[in-house]
């Protein structure tokens, strides 16, 4: 048991399950269980730790919402054509928004379009521009994205959120 709770890395749990596995079969059955729900337990735990270190790294890449009094505010109207609906593509451009601290929206167009504003500093914004032009959802397959309408601004006119509107 000391074994598996000292690993710290999944080879290491399962060289020590197996070792133990081994001679609990050899020795003691009746402790087969324990020993399954102790490896299963630090299985949990590391992968766990390995999912908050890649939540870590992922937000190291992104700008969070914080902007310098130097950075210009800026609004834009965009519009990505393709595959776009029914593959997920506001939701995963909703969540974009929001790891970059942009305010705005996005919705469904009745021409099978994706269309929104979004508001924010200029990286931010310029990160979100590449994201609509080649990320998109998993599943979707983005032809074009145009931006329209780019212009400076003083103040924020959305609340501080990025929304999934009504399609128009």
């Amino acid at each position: 048991m000391v074994c598996v709770m000292s690993c710290h890395s999944l080879n290491t749990v399962i060289l020590c399950c197996h070792l133990m596995i081994t001679f609990i079969m050899n020795h003691h059955k009746q402790f087969l269980c324990v020993i399954i729900a102790i490896s299963v337990i630090a299985f949990i735990y590391l992968r766990t730790a390995a999912e908050e270190d890649s939540d870590e790294s992922e937000e190291a890449n992104f700008p969070g919402p914080t902007m310098s009094a130097t950075q210009e505010l800026v609004h834009v109207d965009f519009e990505v054509y393709g595959h776009v609906q029914g593959v997920f593509f506001r939701k995963y451009t909703q969540d974009q928004g929001k790891k970059l601290g942009l305010r705005g929206f996005c919705r469904n167009t009745s021409a099978g379009t994706v269309s929104g504003s979004m508001e924010g500093p200029r990286p931010a914004i310029d990160l979100m521009k590449h994201w609509l032009q080649h990320t998109g959802s998993p599943m979707s397959r983005i032809s074009q994205a145009v931006f329209k309408s780019e212009k400076t601004i003083d103040a924020y006119s959305f609340p501080a959120v990025f929304d999934v509107a009504r399609t128009v």
